[in-house]
Parts: C-alpha cells; structure tokens; sequence
C-alpha cells in the first residue's frame, strides 16, 4: 500500500512512486520563488524508518550560482572554439602564402644555381678560345 505523505513538496510528486518503490536516484529541477525568480535545485532522499515509522528525508540544495558558472563557461568555450577557426582559418591563409613565395624562392635559387653553371661554362670557353688564339 503506497502512503502519500501529509505535507509533500509538489517538486516530489512526480517522483512519488520513485521514492514509493525505493528508488533514490537524485534529480536536478526549477522551482519559482513566491517573488518569481526561478531556482535551480538539487534534491536527494531518503527513506528511514525512525521509532517504526517510514519516513522521508529530502534535501534540497540551491545549485543556481553553480549552474549559472557552467553556462558561462560553456559559453566561454564555445567562444574560445570559435577563435581558434578563425585562428586556424587565418594560419592556414598564411601557411599557403608561405609554401607558394617558398617555392619561388625555391625556383629562383636553382634558376640562379643554373646560370652561375652556364656563366662557369662559358669562361671556360672564353678561355680556351684564348689560348687556342695564343697558339
């Protein structure tokens, strides 16, 4: 026979046969204040049997300040994320310029490479036209 206790927070009702059942899982919920702010709780209970009678212990704990700290930092993250595409959308840009003025240069130094050999080459026979026409 389930017993419904006199005086039960509604935030317990929908928990009641939970609780009936011996299940004391805790759960996390939104409560209105009689001035209208809305809350964020954390309850836990307990069944006791005390002087034999059952009874239920519940805590709840106002969890609203910790609650309002993850979103911010979630936020915060998601902010952080956010930079580091662009970062990495701005390193990338900068990556291809690089690797493209690289392979110029790249290019340019063997071009130069080529004409010191091909300079080289026609000293050489500079050269060996001068001394066949001191010969």
């Amino acid at each position: 026979m389930k017993v419904m206790p006199k005086y039960k927070h509604e935030l317990m009702q929908k928990h009641w046969d939970d609780i009936q059942n011996g299940i004391i899982e805790p759960y996390e919920t939104v409560i209105v204040t009689k001035n209208g702010t809305r809350r964020d709780i954390f309850v836990s209970h307990k069944d006791l049997k005390m002087k034999g009678e059952k009874i239920y212990v519940v805590s709840m704990n106002d969890i609203t300040e910790r609650k309002q700290a993850e979103e911010e930092l979630n936020k915060y993250r998601e902010h952080l994320e956010e930079l580091i595409k662009e970062r990495t959308v701005e390193l990338n840009k900068k990556n291809t310029e690089l690797e493209r003025f690289n392979k110029l240069f790249v290019g340019r130094e063997l071009r130069i490479i080529g004409l010191k050999e091909k300079v080289a080459e026609l000293e050489n026979e500079i050269k060996t036209i001068e001394k066949s026409n001191e010969e």
